[in-house]
C-alpha cells in the first residue's frame, strides 16, 4: 500500500510540473553541458540565385500564387484568395512583372473575381489585386537571404518579405511594412505612421504533436530611424527606397542585417538576471530585470527558450515569400476603372545554406571575391573617386540605398562618388558588377565596399521630462543619426532660472539627473556636444531658456525647431501618478525583454535604458495647442502595451527536439505516456482550430 501511494504522489509532482510548462503556454528550460557549442561556423553556400533579367519570372524557380502543401497548382480554396490573414486581395499572375533587372509585385485596385475550378459555390469576389512570389525551393535546416528591394506606401498597404514553414509552426519575416493612415502629414507626432518591421513568430501547432502546447507568440521589432524623433527630424527610415535586406536563420539564433550594417541578432536561449541602473529621480542605483543571451558559448546549466522565437527546427519545410497586401475592402479610390496603387520592386534574390546536401540542394557557383576589388577609403569624407582592376572594366556601378549618387570620373573602372544631400543615411554599400562576355544569363561577378557616409548633418533633440506629481524635472539629450564609429561627450548646464547645475555624460543619449520643479514650467538648458567622427572632430552647442512657462506648439514649428531644421526643443508632461507609473512601467517592460550579451557592459545597458526612455515618450509630449489630442494619444497607447516601441537588442531554434533538464525529465515512459493522453488534457487547453 505504502509503494502504491508513493507511485501516486510521484505521478501527481511530475503531472503538476508537466502541466506547469503546458499551462505557461511554452516549452520547458534545455540543460546544456560544459563546453556545449550552439554555433555553427560552417561557410555559407548559394542554392539560389535570381538577378531577374528577361520579360518574365522565372518559373523553375517561383511560384506566382500560394501553394502550401497542396502542390504545384493552384486548384484549392486559399491559393489566390485572402492567400494569408488579413491580405484583403486575390493574386494575379499579371501582377508579376519582369523588366530592367527588376521583378515588380503590383498591387491594384480593380475589381476581380475567383475561385478554384474544383472549389464548390461562386466565385468571390475583392476590389484589389496583387503580385506574389514564393520559391519553389524549401528550407529545412536554416537559410540566409540577402536581397534587394524597395516597397510602396500608400493606405492600407501590407508588404512582406518572410519566411514561411508548412508545418504552420514556424515564421522569420525580415522585413513588413505597414502604412495603414498612407503617410501623415508633419510634424507626425501622435499620428499612425507607416513601419517596417522585422519579426519572428511561433505559432500553436497541432495540440497531438506537442506536450506543452506552446500558444500563438510573436516578437516585433522596428528598423532603426522609426521612433518619434527621427519622424519629427527628417532622419526617418526611408524604405520606399532602394535596400538590402539580409537575414541569417541559423542553429542558435536569427540575425538581421540592413544595407549589410548588423541590426540585431535574436539568440534563441536566455537567462534572466540583474542589472544596476542609475534612476535619475532618485539618484540611487536600482536593479532591473534583463535577459542574458546565451551566444555560442555558454556557461553550463538551464537556459529559457525565447518566448516567441520558432522553435521547432526539424522537419520545419520553410519557403521564401515575397507579397504585397492590402488589409481594407473597400475601394480607396471612388473610380470603376483599375488604379495602380504601388509595386514591390526586387532587384535580386540570393538564398544560402550551410548544408545544402541535408535539403537535396547543390551550392551554385558565383564569384564574388577573388580579384575583383573595389579600391578606396571606407569612410566617405567629401567627393572621392572609388576604382577595380581594369581587367574587370565595363561592369556597372551601384549602391545598397541612396546614400550616395555617383558622378563620372575619367577613367572607365572608375566612379567618383558624393553623399547624396537628400539623404539622411550614413552607411552603404558600393557594388561593382561585370558580366563575363556580356552574358546577362552567367553569373556575374561582383565586389562590394561597405563604406560610412560623413558629413550627416546631426540633428540634437533635448526634451524637458516635467513630473508635477512628484515635483521633478530632468532633461533627456541625443542626437540623431548614429554614424557607425562615432563617439559622443557632452557637457549640460541646466536648472529653473539658470546654469544651476552641470553634468558631463557619454552616448548619443544622455538623461540628467532630477531637480525640483518650480511648478511654473520654466527652465534653462545649455550644451555643448563634442562629436568624435571617422572624418573628423565637431562640436555643436546650444540653448533652450523658457522665462515664459509655456510649452511648444505643434502649429508653430519656430516654437520647439531652430531656423536651420537641426536643433529641436521639446517637452513631455506628466500630471497624475497614474501617468508617470504608467510611462515608468512602459520603460522597465521594454527593459525586462532586452537581451544582452555581456551583463558587465554599463555603458551598453545605460544607452540602451536612456534610449528607451525617449522611445516611450511620445504619448507624453506636450504642446499648448493640442492638449486634448495629445490626452486621446495616452490613452490609446499606455491602454495597449504592444503598441508601445519594444527593444530586443540580441535575442534567442535549436536543439531540436526540446528536452526538459535532467532534474525535471520524466523517467518512467508509462508515466510519460499517461501524462500526454488526452485524458490529462484541460479542456481550456484543447486546441480551437480544427486539425
Amino acid at each position: 500500500m505504502k509503494k502504491l501511494n508513493f507511485i501516486l504522489i510521484l505521478s501527481l509532482l511530475l503531472s503538476l510540473v508537466y502541466s506547469g510548462y503546458c499551462q505557461s503556454g511554452w516549452l520547458p528550460p534545455v540543460y546544456f553541458p560544459p563546453g556545449k557549442l550552439l554555433c555553427d561556423t560552417t561557410p555559407w553556400k548559394l542554392v539560389l540565385l535570381d538577378n531577374f533579367n528577361g520579360d518574365s519570372i522565372n518559373r523553375d524557380l517561383w511560384y506566382t500564387f500560394n501553394t502550401n502543401n497542396w502542390g504545384d497548382h493552384d486548384d484549392w480554396a486559399e491559393s489566390r484568395i485572402e492567400v494569408y490573414g488579413g491580405n484583403k486581395t486575390i493574386v494575379k499572375d499579371e501582377n508579376v512583372q519582369v523588366s530592367d533587372g527588376t521583378v515588380k509585385l503590383k498591387m491594384k485596385q480593380e475589381t476581380t473575381s475567383w475561385k478554384c475550378n474544383s472549389c464548390p459555390g461562386t466565385p468571390q469576389t475583392r476590389n484589389y489585386t496583387s503580385g506574389y512570389i514564393g520559391s519553389k525551393m524549401r528550407f529545412n535546416n536554416g537559410a540566409k537571404v540577402e536581397t534587394r528591394l524597395r516597397m510602396p506606401i500608400f493606405e492600407d498597404a501590407w508588404n512582406t518579405c518572410w519566411f514561411w514553414a508548412l508545418n504552420d509552426v514556424n515564421e522569420i519575416d525580415f522585413a513588413e511594412s505597414w502604412s495603414n493612415n498612407g503617410m501623415p502629414s508633419w510634424p507626425y507626432i501622435g499620428k499612425h505612421k507607416p513601419h517596417n518591421n522585422y519579426n519572428l513568430h511561433s505559432w500553436r501547432p497541432r495540440w497531438d504533436t506537442n506536450g506543452y502546447f506552446p500558444k500563438d507568440i510573436d516578437i516585433s521589432n522596428r528598423y532603426p530611424n522609426q521612433d518619434w524623433s527621427d519622424w519629427i527630424g527628417h532622419t526617418r527610415f526611408r524604405y520606399e527606397d532602394w535596400h538590402k535586406y539580409t537575414c541569417e536563420w541559423d542553429t542558435a539564433s536569427v540575425t538581421i542585417y540592413l544595407d549589410d550594417v548588423l541590426i540585431n541578432k535574436f539568440w534563441k536561449y536566455y537567462r534572466d538576471v540583474q542589472v544596476q541602473v542609475y534612476d535619475p529621480y532618485t539618484g540611487a542605483k536600482i536593479s532591473r530585470k534583463m535577459r542574458e543571451a546565451a551566444t555560442c558559448t555558454l556557461p553550463p546549466g538551464d537556459w529559457q527558450i525565447t518566448k516567441g522565437y520558432p522553435w521547432n527546427s526539424e522537419n520545419s519545410v520553410s519557403k521564401l515569400i515575397f507579397s504585397v497586401a492590402a488589409t481594407k475592402t473597400n475601394k480607396l479610390h471612388n473610380t470603376s476603372g483599375p488604379v495602380d496603387l504601388g509595386a514591390m520592386e526586387i532587384d535580386y534574390v540570393r538564398m544560402y545554406q550551410r548544408h545544402p546536401e541535408e535539403d537535396g540542394h547543390t551550392e551554385l557557383s558565383y564569384d564574388t571575391a577573388g580579384a575583383l576589388i573595389i579600391n578606396g577609403p571606407g569612410n566617405l569624407c567629401g567627393s572621392t573617386i572609388y576604382s577595380i582592376s581594369n581587367t574587370y572594366a565595363g561592369g556597372t556601378w551601384s549602391s545598397s540605398n541612396n546614400a550616395v549618387v555617383f558622378v563620372d570620373a575619367p577613367e572607365e573602372n572608375s566612379k567618383r562618388v558624393e553623399r547624396n544631400p537628400n539623404s539622411s543615411l550614413t552607411t552603404t554599400t558600393l557594388y561593382y558588377t561585370f558580366n563575363p562576355g556580356g552574358d546577362l544569363n552567367a553569373s556575374p561577378v561582383t565586389a562590394a565596399k561597405l563604406i560610412t557616409v560623413g558629413q550627416v548633418p546631426e540633428r540634437i533633440f533635448t526634451t524637458r521630462v516635467s513630473n508635477l506629481f512628484t515635483g521633478q524635472q530632468n532633461f533627456n539629450l541625443w542626437v540623431n543619426p548614429n554614424p557607425t564609429g562615432t563617439s559622443y561627450s557632452w557637457k549640460i548646464w541646466y536648472g529653473r532660472s539658470g546654469p544651476e547645475h552641470y553634468f558631463e555624460s557619454e552616448g548619443q543619449h544622455v538623461t540628467t539627473p532630477a531637480i525640483d520643479h518650480d511648478g511654473l514650467g520654466l527652465y534653462f538648458l545649455k550644451w555643448e556636444l563634442l562629436l568624435t567622427k571617422p572624418c573628423g572632430p565637431k562640436v555643436i552647442s546650444g540653448s533652450k531658456e523658457n522665462t515664459s512657462g509655456e510649452g511648444p506648439y505643434l502649429s508653430d514649428a519656430a516654437s520647439f525647431m531652430s531656423g536651420d531644421s537641426l536643433t529641436f526643443n521639446l517637452e513631455a508632461r506628466f500630471e497624475t501618478e497614474m501617468q508617470w507609473k504608467a510611462y515608468r512601467q512602459s520603460i522597465e517592460d521594454n527593459l525586462s525583454t532586452a537581451f544582452i550579451t555581456d551583463i558587465g557592459d554599463t555603458f551598453a545597458i545605460t544607452q540602451l535604458l536612456n534610449k528607451i526612455s525617449v522611445q516611450q515618450l511620445e504619448p507624453w509630449l506636450f504642446f499648448e495647442d493640442s492638449a486634448a489630442a495629445t490626452l486621446a494619444t495616452q490613452l490609446t497607447l499606455t491602454g495597449n502595451p504592444a503598441l508601445h516601441a519594444k527593444m530586443y537588442a540580441g535575442i534567442p531554434l535549436y536543439p531540436a527536439p526540446v528536452k526538459l533538464s535532467d532534474k525535471f525529465k520524466l523517467r518512467l515512459p508509462a508515466l510519460a505516456t499517461l501524462l500526454r493522453s488526452a485524458a490529462f488534457i484541460p479542456a481550456e487547453m484543447k486546441p480551437e482550430r480544427e486539425q
